[in-house]
């Protein structure tokens, strides 16, 4: 054992009298750290430790940002879902004027059916879903960090619907009113749409700016350790 112990120790030895200079290195490679350091106006490790912190500062954001987006675009899913849904109602209360029969329905008085076997059914399965789309929207929007919860002004449409289903049936006869009011649903809802599809815009740009500054700090990180 103490004769492979002393080969193992002649080994080393003589490969480490084959390296020269390292105190000559050494002193080198202290004075570019130096220079560097002097150069920036920084002692020490002040340089590294502000790099880290700049690159922390940057990933917060960036994290932050990067959820706001996927938030948004959810939620801009959800929400053109909701115009699709108010264009179908609208095609189908245009269809309905023609096939039913208002006077018929309600000298029959079959008011079970209104909902289950007649174009109107069609209408108010349409209107149920657009609002479904809008709850789910709000649902991203409330996770948001910077997008105000007060803004979002995407309205609900089956109440009112129903409301003037009824008021269209046993009033007007015809269904005026019930068209015009996802008409109007629907422009309040596009004009919500097109907000928040600047402010997913303008996310997306904020993103690709961090995306330029998270790199640019990751490779001073990378110089500075």
């Amino acid at each position: 054992t103490q004769e492979l112990l002393a080969n193992e120790l002649e080994g080393v030895v003589e490969r480490l009298t084959s390296y020269t200079d390292f105190k000559g290195k050494r002193s080198s490679l202290l004075e570019q750290r130096t220079d560097m350091l002097e150069h920036l106006g920084l002692e020490d490790d002040e340089f590294a430790g502000e790099v880290l912190e700049g690159f922390e500062k940057i990933e917060n954001r960036w994290n932050q940002v990067s959820e706001d987006l996927v938030n948004v675009e959810t939620a801009l899913g959800h929400l053109q879902g909701n115009l699709d849904y108010l264009r179908s109602a609208r095609s189908f209360i245009l269809g309905a004027r023609a096939a039913f029969d208002v006077d018929e329905w309600c000298r029959t008085g079959y008011l079970s059916d209104l909902l289950r076997h007649s174009p109107v059914s069609r209408v108010f399965e349409m209107v149920r879903c657009a609002d479904l789309n809008v709850r789910l929207a709000e649902k991203e929007l409330v996770c948001l960090a910077r997008w105000p919860h007060h803004a979002h002004k995407s309205v609900t449409v089956l109440g009112p619907f129903v409301h003037r289903l009824f008021d269209d049936l046993f009033t007007r006869g015809n269904f005026q009113s019930t068209k015009a009011v996802i008409e109007e649903t629907e422009e309040k809802n596009r004009r919500e749409h097109q907000a928040l599809a600047k402010f997913c815009e303008k996310l997306t740009d904020e993103r690709c700016g961090l995306d330029r500054e998270r790199e640019e700090k990751f490779a001073e990180l990378s110089h500075s350790v």
